[in-house]
């Protein structure tokens, strides 16, 4: 009698485990189909970078756009001229291989969707809630190749790519 009760416990037991199994995976992938999958390739990479989903960002109960960036990457919102923000950085002035330009501030470079955002771009035009994830570098070695040809020389001081839903 005990060997068909631990005979049927064990097979229930057995019986219920793929369903958990099934259901996790299931929700693990749901979870990385809202990924695209240039983020989840670099994330995927050990090393530089900080990575950020959605629900990363919603923790971090932000109030706009601009202040979630300078949490994130460790710098400042700064108004530089026509009410337009940038994103600096706290390394201080640009620099190039001869010498500093003087009264520069170092931009963080802004990439959204894979898509280099031009200068005046409004950080405020995204709303936190169409974020899907974040990618940050602090500096041009940490940018990975295949952003190189997109940032350019926008990655000098950094570099965040913002992941935007349907744009």
């Amino acid at each position: 009698m005990r060997a068909v009760r631990l005979t049927l416990l064990l097979a229930l037991a057995a019986a219920a485990t793929p369903d958990a199994a099934t259901a996790q995976a299931a929700a693990d992938t749901s979870v990385k189909a809202v990924l695209p999958d240039a983020f989840v390739r670099r994330s995927a990479r050990k090393g530089a970078g900080r990575f950020l989903t959605a629900a990363d960002v919603e923790k971090m109960h932000a109030t706009d756009t601009p202040r979630l960036l300078a949490r994130v990457t460790g710098g400042d919102v700064r108004e530089v001229g026509n009410g337009d923000l940038a994103l600096v950085s706290r390394r201080g002035i640009r620099q190039t291989f001869s010498a500093p330009i003087e009264n520069e501030l170092c931009r963080i470079g802004v990439v959204v969707n894979d898509r280099l955002a031009p200068d005046g771009f409004d950080l405020k035009s995204i709303a936190i809630p169409e974020i899907v994830a974040l990618e940050y570098y602090n500096g041009p070695a940490t940018i990975p190749p295949d952003l190189n040809n997109t940032a350019s020389d926008a990655g000098r001081c950094g570099l965040v790519v913002v992941w935007v839903k349907g744009r």
